[in-house]
C-alpha cells in the first residue's frame, strides 16, 4: 500500500470517528444478520441466568435481538443488557435457531468501547487500567505480602511450594492466569505440581501477561488481539508447541486467539492434557488414598459451552478414579456461578444472586466437597459458600488433584 493511499484511509478513519459513523466489517455484518433469526420464542429467557435473577427488568438476549432488530446501526441501545450479560452460552444452546447473542454481546461490547467510551461501566475501566499498569487484571501484592500469603496457604493445604521453572525451547508452556497469579495462589502452585507429578516437562514463560479474555469483555479488542499475538510469538520463537493452562477462560481464549491468529500452537486446559496424554489409570494410580470424601462438579461455561462438553466428560472420569472419592452428580451443574462475563465487578449484586441459586444446587446434591476447574469460578462459589455460612468445601480442581496426590 502507498503512503498517499495509507494517509487517504487514515483521513476517513479520523473523519468517521469525529462524525461518530458507525461502519461495520463484513464479518460483523454477517453476524449481526442472524439476530434476524430470532422467532420471538422467548426460550432464551428460562435458561438465561441474569433473566432469572432480576425478573422482567431484564430484557435478556431476546432484548438484544429486539433492540438490534429494530436498528442494528444504533447499537448502543443495548448497551445495559450487554453488560449484563454473564457470557455462559446457555441462550444459544437452547436457541432453536442457534442465534449467535454470545458473539453479539462481544461485538457490541467492542463497538461500544470504541464509538460510546461513556457508556463502558466505570468498574470495569478500572481493570483495564490493571492490565495496562500490571499486565494482570487484578492489582498484584507486593512481594513480600505474596510469599507470605502463598506459604501459609500452601501450609494450610499441605501442599510443598516449588520455585518456577523457566521456560526452554521445545517445553510445555504453563501459562497462570491472572486470578492464580494475584489471588488464588495456591492455584497456579497446584498446577505446577501436577505436572511435575506426571513428569510433564514445562517451564512458565517470562513476562507474561493476562491472556486478553477481561480486555475483551470490556471491549478493548485491539489491546487483547495484541496481548496474544504478543504470547503466541514469543512461544513460536522459543520452538514451544504446547500451552496448559488451569483457568477455563484463558483455556477458551487463548484457544480461539491461535485459531485467529493462524498460530500452530495448541493451547489445553489442564484437564485435557491430563486426560489425553497422562491417562486416567495413571492418575488413578499415582493418587494417593486419602480420607473418603463425596465430590461433585461445577461446570465452568468456559469449558463446557466455549470449548466444548468433551472437557467436562474428561473432568468426571478423573475425579471418579481417583482412589476414595465418591463423585455424584449435580442439577444445575452446566448453570453459570455469576462471576461470568465480568458481572460480578460490574454488578455484583446480580452476580451474588445468580451464586446463591448455584449454592442452592451444590447444597441439594449433598456433595461434602464442589471441584471447579476455574480458578474464577472456585474462588466466586468460595466466597458464597463463606457468606451464606454453606457448609461445603470448594476447590479449584488443580489444588485437589494435587492434595490427592501429595497428600501423606
Amino acid at each position: 500500500m502507498s503512503s498517499m493511499r495509507r494517509k487517504e484511509l487514515e483521513h476517513i478513519d479520523k473523519v468517521l470517528a469525529e462524525e461518530k459513523i458507525v461502519v461495520f466489517s463484513p464479518y460483523e455484518d454477517e453476524i449481526y444478520s442472524e439476530i434476524e433469526k430470532c422467532q420471538n420464542c422467548s426460550l432464551c429467557l428460562t435458561f438465561c441466568p441474569v433473566f432469572e435473577a432480576t425478573g422482567e427488568f431484564y430484557p435478556g438476549p431476546r432484548g438484544i435481538a429486539d433492540e438490534l432488530s429494530r436498528d442494528v446501526r444504533e447499537f448502543w441501545r443495548a448497551s445495559s443488557i450487554v453488560y449484563m450479560c454473564t457470557l455462559c452460552g446457555r441462550c444459544q444452546e437452547r436457541c432453536p435457531v442457534n442465534v449467535p447473542i454470545p458473539e453479539v454481546v462481544m461485538l457490541l461490547r467492542s463497538k461500544i468501547f470504541v464509538q460510546r467510551p461513556d457508556l463502558v461501566p466505570e468498574g470495569l475501566k478500572v481493570l483495564l487500567e490493571n492490565v495496562s499498569r500490571y499486565g494482570y487484571i487484578f492489582e498484584p501484592m507486593n512481594p513480600e505480602e505474596r510469599e507470605e500469603s502463598l506459604r501459609g496457604r500452601l501450609e494450610r493445604i499441605g501442599l510443598p511450594l516449588r520455585g518456577d521453572p523457566p521456560l526452554r525451547s521445545g517445553l510445555v508452556a504453563y501459562f497462570p492466569g491472572c486470578q492464580a497469579e494475584t489471588r488464588l495462589l495456591e492455584v497456579k502452585e497446584a498446577g505446577k505440581l501436577v505436572l511435575e507429578a506426571f513428569d510433564v516437562d514445562y517451564g512458565i514463560p517470562e513476562k507474561w501477561k493476562c491472556c486478553g479474555l477481561p480486555v475483551r469483555l470490556i471491549g478493548d479488542s485491539a489491546m487483547a488481539d495484541e496481548l496474544q499475538r504478543s504470547f503466541l510469538e514469543e512461544m513460536e520463537r522459543m520452538n514451544v508447541t504446547d500451552v496448559v493452562v488451569t483457568c477455563a477462560g484463558c483455556a477458551s481464549e487463548l484457544k480461539s486467539a491461535t485459531k485467529r491468529l493462524g498460530s500452530g500452537i495448541r493451547v489445553r486446559h489442564l484437564v485435557e492434557l491430563l486426560f489425553e496424554e497422562v491417562g486416567v489409570e495413571t492418575i488413578s494410580r499415582k493418587a494417593r488414598v486419602s480420607d473418603k470424601v463425596k465430590v461433585t462438579l461445577h461446570e465452568p461455561c468456559h469449558l463446557s459451552r466455549h470449548i466444548g462438553r468433551y472437557t467436562i466428560d474428561y473432568a468426571e472420569e478423573i475425579l471418579r478414579a481417583l482412589p476414595n472419592v465418591d463423585y455424584v452428580g449435580m442439577r444445575g451443574a452446566d448453570e453459570c456461578c455469576g462471576a461470568g462475563g465480568l458481572l460480578k465487578f460490574h454488578n455484583p449484586f446480580v452476580s451474588a444472586t445468580i451464586r446463591n441459586k448455584k449454592l442452592e444446587k451444590i447444597s441439594r446434591s449433598g456433595a461434602e466437597v464442589v471441584v471447579a476447574p476455574c480458578p474464577l469460578c472456585s474462588v466466586n462459589i468460595s466466597e458464597g459458600a463463606a457468606r451464606k455460612r454453606v457448609s461445603v468445601g470448594v476447590d479449584d480442581l488443580a489444588v485437589f488433584l494435587a492434595r490427592r496426590i501429595y497428600s501423606e
